[in-house]
């Protein structure tokens, strides 16, 4: 950690998939794939939080140290019901069953906050993803405080996801490249 300095940089990217067609498979796929990215982090976090455990409060020195971090799956329904998902497994036993219809807007929100830097002087890092679904428009946005390559790699795996996503051209967005 030492051997680099990390900058502080306002990261707001915002990315239009409003073309994309979305079904319970697609949806279930960005699911997984967020869902296995929050789980790898959280296996950091921990891992960090052991290799300090036996440490010394002036001898601690942190990589990823959690300070706020959760993943949420929200479904709003035309009827203006809401239902949350705190896991994978909930929302997809819910697209499986077919309880995922008539909806209004779909959000994956996933926040990746901690901490760097020995304790007692630690950089707050604070990472923000949301995948935002609603009809004729589809969003992803990544907010950050730094540019730090982890969370680059994250804003990718997300974006490789949804552009696999089949795709409908239409008077109104059309999908160009590739």
């Amino acid at each position: 950690m030492d051997s680099y300095e990390l900058k502080e940089q306002i990261i707001n990217n915002e990315f239009d998939y409003s073309n994309a067609i979305v079904d319970g498979k697609s949806i279930l796929y960005l699911a997984n794939t967020v869902n296995s990215i929050f789980q790898k982090m959280k296996a950091m976090f921990d891992e960090d939080e052991k290799k300090n455990e036996p440490l010394k409060w002036e001898y601690k020195n942190y990589e990823y140290k959690d300070k706020y971090s959760k993943l949420q799956y929200q479904v709003v329904f035309k009827n203006h019901a809401r239902n949350e998902f705190q896991t994978y497994e909930a929302l997809e036993t819910a697209v499986e069953s077919g309880n995922l219809n008539n909806v209004e807007k779909f959000t994956i929100e996933l926040d990746l906050d901690y901490s760097r830097g020995k304790e007692g002087n630690l950089i707050s890092l604070e990472n923000n993803f949301k995948i935002t679904f609603q009809p004729f428009e589809i969003k992803f946005i990544r907010k950050s405080n730094y540019n730090e390559n982890l969370m680059q790699q994250v804003e990718d795996s997300i974006n490789d996801c949804l552009n696999k996503f089949n795709i409908l051209n239409t008077i109104f967005c059309t999908k160009e490249g590739d």
